[in-house]
């Protein structure tokens, strides 16, 4: 970018400015003043508005010391710097509203703070930006490999976890012909952990109708009552769902994670499907087949995956309690998602707008369902959700008929991601109590 910058400095003295000097004899080392470039006072003000024009800058009066314009080779650094320091502006606008949300996510699920204001201070775009982190990733990558070659397990495991979040976060705001490639690589990195996990935890493929749903299953111990979890729109089964998984393994819980219709790895093979609740079945009538597992299940979603575990509540009796993280009664609130959510959504349902799903009468909603939720059902929900109107939690508090618990937490943003502290052992202890878990401490 340097040597490209200088070039054009030179090009504007040469050809706005009258130094009589040719591009190719304009000395970057030589003074700009009267010694040097031969550049006058009256022509530096002209310089300044010309540079400012063709960068989309401003220079301040801390700027305009002597040292900075003693030569084109300072004057070029102060103008990159500049360069930079608004495209990391520009960065964080476009990101708008969604860096907060998107940091403390990042920070949840394994991507230190120091990496993410390096590819913050680093990056020019959103583009640019993933592509900082998926280098990030493949260095960790690499030590994970070389840990695993010294037989140091625990530090193999931790870079591979490390390695999966960040190639998982660099596809997110991708948006080339790399996402493909980062996804892939977040998985195989999971896959390459998978023996160094305790409890173990072993790749699965459910049938269903003509294909398979792939999946994780982990046993912490023979007989444990079992949850399912199911994520939100760009969920990654081998990040947030295995992160949340730990809640319920750490009680004492085995647990399902998988891709449905229209998730993950048959995103693109399988559509989205309003009656999601016959995968879920499946998935059950799979975990039945089991040795050793057991029939007390419960499930567990967030944001669209709370939706859809809501669903397969009320149409299966075998599950016997539900927890809904920042779930909504009907498909009206995919019209407050940002165009990006909305443009995938679309894509899962294989549909070329949110038009059907969004309309007043959408076919995605639990009124329609020809039964309630009876099981105990707990609703969590952030009182600063500003996709999900508490007017969604309170349609779906009067539809279940059961025991139902509502916590609300206030001004706190979808998913409630900052409050995972205290949310995430409530709702654990809450769906061990229900699943009859007494364990000996």
């Amino acid at each position: 970018m340097s040597n490209d910058l200088l070039n054009q400095l030179k090009t504007i003295i040469s050809e706005k400015l009258d130094v009589n000097l040719k591009v190719e004899e304009i000395d970057e080392n030589a003074s700009l003043f009267e010694d040097g470039l031969g550049i006058d006072s009256i022509a530096i003000v002209t310089l300044l508005s010309l540079l400012e024009k063709q960068f989309d800058i401003q220079f301040s009066e801390d700027d305009l010391t002597p040292e900075n314009f003693s030569n084109l080779n300072l004057l070029t650094k102060v103008i990159a710097n500049k360069i930079n320091s608004k495209a990391t502006t520009k960065l964080r606008h476009k990101l708008g509203e969604n860096v907060r949300f998107l940091y403390i996510r990042a920070l949840y699920y394994g991507i230190s703070y120091s990496d993410l204001k390096q590819a913050e201070q680093l990056a020019h775009d959103l583009s640019s930006w993933s592509h900082i982190l998926a280098g990030m990733a493949a260095n960790y990558n690499h030590v994970a490999q070389e840990a695993w070659n010294a037989k140091h397990w625990q530090s193999a495991m931790q870079l591979w976890q490390t390695t999966v979040a960040y190639y998982h976060y660099a596809q997110r705001y991708c948006g080339d012909e790399k996402q493909a490639e980062y996804v892939t690589n977040s998985r195989q990195a999971y896959h390459n952990l998978l023996p160094l996990l305790q409890p173990k935890c072993q790749k699965i493929a459910i049938p269903f109708e003509d294909t398979l749903l792939p999946g994780y299953m982990r046993i912490f111990q023979s007989g444990a009552p079992l949850v399912i979890l199911i994520g939100g729109i760009e969920a990654s089964k081998e990040v947030e769902l295995h992160k949340l998984a730990e809640t319920f393994l750490q009680r004492g819980m085995s647990v399902v994670y998988f891709d449905g219709p229209g998730m993950g790895e048959i995103e693109n093979t399988v559509p989205m499907r309003i009656d999601f609740e016959i995968a879920v079945s499946a998935v059950i009538d799979f975990i039945s087949q089991q040795k050793g597992l057991t029939s007390k299940i419960g499930i567990f979603g967030f944001s669209l995956g709370a939706y859809l575990a809501a669903r397969a509540t009320a149409m299966d009796d075998r599950i016997a309690a539900c927890i809904s993280l920042s779930g909504f009664f009907d498909g009206t609130v995919f019209d407050k998602l940002p165009p990006k959510d909305q443009q995938i959504m679309a894509n899962k349902f294989r549909l070329n707008s949110l038009e059907k799903l969004v309309a007043p009468d959408t076919s995605v909603t639990l009124k329609n369902l020809p039964q309630a939720i009876k099981q105990p059902f707990f609703i969590i929900h952030g009182g600063g959700d500003v996709r999900v109107p508490m007017q969604q939690i309170e349609r779906m508090q009067a539809w279940a008929t059961g025991e139902t618990r509502l916590w609300v937490l206030k001004d706190v943003e979808h998913i409630c991601i900052s409050r995972f502290n205290e949310v995430l052992p409530i709702m654990g202890d809450w769906m061990a109590e229900k699943l009859e878990i007494y364990r000996k401490r």
